[in-house]
């Protein structure tokens, strides 16, 4: 009698793609058959993208992957996760995980947190240590070294880190990723330092940075993102240049009052000279003007798709933008975007676009050309 083991892998993997975390890895545990069938499908689901955190367990582990034969050259995608510990641990969970390990976030949660004093103490000294002694960045550099195949790193705060759970088992709260406390900030910035460090003491070749953390409805400002000057390098845009492709979520609103809203992230994106695609997403959306402070001076030399996401801004603004890249620029993404009716409208632009750009995509709610 024919048995699931027969099947083809083919089979088995449209099967497993189907199962539960739980019930997949005991389909694995079932023969050597079935094991070596649903291999491709295992390092797709665990090696494929992975998600960690600043944290010494969960990149001891990245170590680990790394260097392994087989995993480490299946990682395609890392995800660099902002989950820490502060100092105060909170008096109730958060919000709670949603298969398959996204975050969801709660308004407010009624489930106490129930702490374990002593283990959140040590493992709140172990990530200041971790990163006083720069250990962090050296994990990270290391792990990178290894992975050659790795195209895309993404720092986000919407999936469960590799190593949170164990430090919850630890000590009885979840890890946050909220931008709440002063103390929160600091390391979120401290966190996009140590992975453009990393990235470039690694030299590793990548096709995508994406940083775009929502941290419980919030997302980063300007003033937070690193600057050359961070890193002590002599020759910091060389280090940049194979960069083609940075997506940011940017809060049009600062954290820290800074005054130089524009020319902070002005100042960030000049760090990848070589870009061909530019993605922007204000969040919460921009009513301030921003994209206005930004078209005058942004000029990206081989640029030539670009996307904006929720911002509302006068038609000389997105005009103005469009016409500094007219050399290169062959397709243009927006959504959510608001010409403000007395400041233009989208008939004169679109016009403009297809008389003086050589646009080959242009696409826009409720309207697009190919």
């Amino acid at each position: 009698m024919r048995t699931l083991a027969d099947l083809p892998s083919e089979v088995i993997t449209l099967v497993a793609i189907e199962l539960e975390t739980e019930d997949f890895l005991n389909l694995r545990h079932t023969c050597r058959d079935l094991n070596s069938k649903s291999f491709s499908q295992f390092l797709g689901c665990y090696f494929k993208v992975r998600y960690h955190m600043l944290n010494r367990h969960s990149l001891q582990n990245l170590l680990e992957v790394s260097a392994h034969p087989v995993f480490g050259p299946s990682l395609h995608t890392l995800e660099i996760c902002v989950d820490h510990l502060t100092e105060d641990p909170p008096d109730y969970e958060p919000g709670t995980w949603i298969e398959p390990g996204r975050w969801m976030f709660l308004a407010e949660s009624d489930t106490a947190a129930n702490v374990n004093e002593e283990a959140y103490k040590y493992c709140l000294e172990d990530q200041k240590r971790l990163g006083e002694c720069g250990l962090d960045t050296t994990y990270l550099t290391r792990a990178l070294i290894n992975l050659s195949k790795c195209r895309a790193v993404y720092i986000n705060d919407t999936h469960r880190p590799w190593g949170a759970a164990s430090q919850k088992r630890q000590t009885g709260v979840r890890p946050t990723s909220s931008m709440g406390r002063v103390e929160s900030i600091d390391y979120i910035k401290r966190t996009l330092k140590v992975v453009l460090a990393a990235i470039m003491a690694s030299q590793v070749s990548l096709d995508l940075f994406e940083i775009s953390p929502g941290f419980n409805r919030q997302a980063i400002s300007p003033e937070m993102l690193p600057l050359w000057q961070d890193f002590h390098l002599r020759q910091p845009i060389l280090q940049l240049t194979p960069f083609t492709s940075l997506s940011l979520m940017i809060n049009p609103e600062p954290h820290t009052h800074s005054e130089a809203w524009a020319q902070d992230l002005l100042t960030f994106i000049g760090l990848f000279p070589a870009l061909k695609e530019l993605s922007l997403h204000f969040h919460p959306g921009d009513n301030h003007g921003r994209l206005g402070t930004l078209s005058t001076s942004l000029r990206l030399h081989c640029l030539r798709v670009l996307s904006i996401t929720a911002t509302e801004c006068a038609e000389d603004d997105l005009a103005t933008l469009f016409l500094n890249h007219k050399d290169t620029l062959r397709e243009i993404y927006l959504d959510c975007v608001d010409i403000i009716e007395e400041k233009g409208s989208w008939t004169s632009l679109e016009l403009m676009v297809e008389e003086q750009l050589s646009v080959e995509n242009f696409s826009r709610p409720d309207f697009s050309w190919r």
